[in-house]
């Protein structure tokens, strides 16, 4: 009865898997809960998730621009220095899936750049590319 009011009203309910259904729901509605707002509803935000051998690798679109910060003054180190920080924060946001994890791929797009940080599951060291020149680091 709920839904059919809401439909009536224009509200949308808020899309959540059903305790022990599909998993990859499950997972995708746990990133949406845990992920800053700005991020989640930018048009630019997109999810990955693929399974392999019983843990599940995620990629994550991150639209940088969507709180309204303008990094356009980001000289060649701010794209490494920058995303290790925003990369260790959105990693701890999402330290404890509702499934086991065996990578995270976070894509983050800037004005005309695009930096992508790679965290294995421990999510305590990974690896940040930017512009084909690739850095370990440490969240």
């Amino acid at each position: 009865m709920k839904n059919f009011f809401a439909g009536l009203f224009g509200k949308k309910e808020p899309q959540t898997a059903a305790p022990g259904g599909d998993a990859v729901g499950q997972l995708r509605c746990y990133l949406d809960a845990n992920l800053p707002k700005s991020y989640v509803t930018s048009k630019k935000y997109s999810v990955s998730i693929t399974e392999q051998s019983g843990t599940y690798a995620v990629r994550i679109t991150l639209d940088m621009l969507a709180d309204g910060s303008d990094y356009s003054n980001f000289g060649p180190e701010d794209y490494f220095t920058f995303p290790e920080l925003e990369g260790g924060y959105v990693l701890g946001l999402i330290s404890k899936p509702p499934l086991p994890i065996s990578s995270y791929t976070l894509e983050m797009l800037f004005h005309s750049d695009t930096v992508v940080v790679e965290a294995g599951a421990g999510l305590d060291a990974g690896t940040i590319t930017y512009r084909g020149e690739s850095r370990k680091v440490t969240f």
